[in-house]
């Protein structure tokens, strides 16, 4: 078969999506029968197979790396894994897990698309906005805004058209373009991919994220802060000392871990709790007790909310799941046995467990340090969670407070990555997303001692009990008392 081809329409950092459908363009090939001439074949009598398992461009297990090779004079298999490896060897554990650093749907920047280029950058998870010409990422077609899936053929009617017919860039263009070269322009990315060459020093470890789908986050991300640097002592934020007695082998398969986890998340929780009370909030625990109470005095309005009182009161709903005003506004949840896991803090359940399920998937690396190191990683993470979900509530409360503004259940804005060993110690680097602090004072209303003391006629209107009530002046009050939750609540 004669096929259309040129070596220089290939570049670096190219993705195997765009350098397959140039190639199916150039030879006039559908989908299909381009899988069926690149497709690898069980037997000699054996057709290639569409299934979407043969179609990865990850892997690129479903296509024939010796027939591809000869059609494109190049080694495309060889392309993808040496820049794959250029681009996740730093955050790479003893397991395969490009998968997990790429972007399942399409990513593209218009300009790259224009002239036929998409690069592996695009789906890399921590980009999203091109590094060649600092364009945000699209992830849907212009026309129909469907997501295009990241295989072969899949969600295209032919090359570079989207199976409703709208085409990703201007056809008629043909390949004229396709020799154009790209520079990066974004430095960190570059130190990322020297720190990824042979000749760098590299560093090992588990490498344990919190993304709340960062691809859908709009940031330009600084590599820089991912690089651990050969400096290592000055630069790293946090670090765990293990002695000789701490390097011993244990197994994450057992029940009894479970136990450990609830703990864990119970004691940081309580901590972090004590620590706000203590500090932001010590002046104001009437104020807290008059909005978690619903405190008002017989005939009368709800009275003015402090915002800090807000800020705890909602921090505290939210990360504990509670149905506001409903349910009573006690601690953590309880353990209710071994044999399940459950945390402390229902919010962040599912990410709690996303770092033990990952935990267990290198037990064979991890089994090498004690289960003290796994504690303290998990104690310093959620700590980290806790404290930033808080200083979201905190950033609204002046509006929550007055009613003006309903705050959705807000999710952590940082990655936590670690932790690389040397010199027996865990070092452990936070990279926020999105910085919160607490930099502001809150104007409380009560800026009094005497003004802060609840009033003993004072009384309780929670709506559980009020429900319950069936007298008619007890029902004017229950919808008064609705009516204000719905103004602050999660819940519309």
């Amino acid at each position: 078969m004669n096929v259309v081809w040129r070596r220089e329409w290939i570049h670096p950092f190219e993705s195997a999506w765009s350098i397959l459908e140039k190639f199916a363009f150039a030879n006039v090939l559908s989908h299909k029968e381009l899988v069926s001439v690149i497709g690898r074949r069980a037997g000699s009598n054996v057709a290639p197979s569409f299934a979407k398992s043969m179609r990865n461009l990850i892997s690129l297990h479903g296509l024939d790396c010796d027939t591809l090779s000869r059609f494109l004079n190049y080694n495309l298999h060889a392309h993808n894994s040496a820049y794959l490896d250029l681009l996740i060897k730093c955050v790479r554990t003893d397991i395969n897990n490009e998968q997990y650093w790429l972007k399942d749907n399409l990513h593209w920047c218009v300009e790259c698309m224009e002239v036929g280029h998409h690069s592996l950058f695009h789906q890399f998870l921590l980009i999203d906005h091109c590094p060649y010409h600092n364009k945000q990422l699209i992830n849907v077609c212009h026309s129909c805004k469907q997501p295009i899936p990241y295989l072969l053929g899949e969600g295209m009617s032919g090359a570079f058209i989207c199976i409703c017919g709208h085409p990703l860039l201007d056809l008629s263009m043909k390949w004229s373009h396709w020799s154009q070269e790209f520079t990066i322009q974004n430095k960190s990315l570059t130190k990322w991919i020297l720190n990824n060459t042979e000749d760098a020093v590299q560093t090992h470890g588990l490498n344990w994220l919190i993304i709340n789908d960062l691809s859908k986050r709009r940031l330009n991300f600084d590599f820089e802060q991912l690089l651990l640097p050969s400096d290592v002592e000055k630069q790293i934020r946090y670090e765990y000392y293990m002695g000789e007695e701490s390097f011993q082998s244990f197994d994450f398969n057992t029940n009894w871990i479970y136990k450990q986890i609830y703990d864990i998340t119970r004691d940081i929780f309580k901590s972090i709790d004590k620590h706000l009370r203590r500090t932001y909030l010590h002046k104001h625990r009437s104020c807290i007790k008059r909005l978690n109470c619903l405190l008002k005095e017989p005939g009368e309005s709800f009275p003015e909310i402090c915002p800090y009182a807000y800020a705890y009161v909602f921090w505290k709903q939210s990360l504990l799941k509670y149905q506001p005003f409903y349910e009573k506004f006690c601690g953590a949840r309880r353990l209710n046995t071994v044999n399940d896991f459950t945390v402390s803090t229902p919010l962040y359940e599912e990410v709690i467990r996303g770092f033990y399920d990952k935990t267990i998937i290198h037990s064979n690396y991890f089994k090498n340090y004690s289960f003290e190191v796994f504690k303290w990683m998990l104690a310093k993470s959620i700590g980290m969670m806790y404290l930033d979900l808080f200083y979201i509530w905190y950033a609204s409360a002046e509006k929550g407070a007055k009613g003006v503004y309903l705050q959705n259940t807000p999710q952590n804005h940082f990655v936590a990555f670690g932790f690389t060993t040397k010199n027996k110690k865990v070092h452990f680097r936070k990279i926020k997303i999105s910085e919160h602090k607490l930099d502001k004072d809150l104007v409380c209303p009560f800026n009094t001692k005497s003004k802060r003391k609840v009033s003993p006629s004072a009384c309780e209107h929670p709506p559980l009990a009020l429900t319950m009530l069936n007298r008619t002046n007890e029902t004017e009050q229950l919808k008064y008392v609705n009516d204000y939750i719905k103004r602050l609540s999660l819940i519309q």
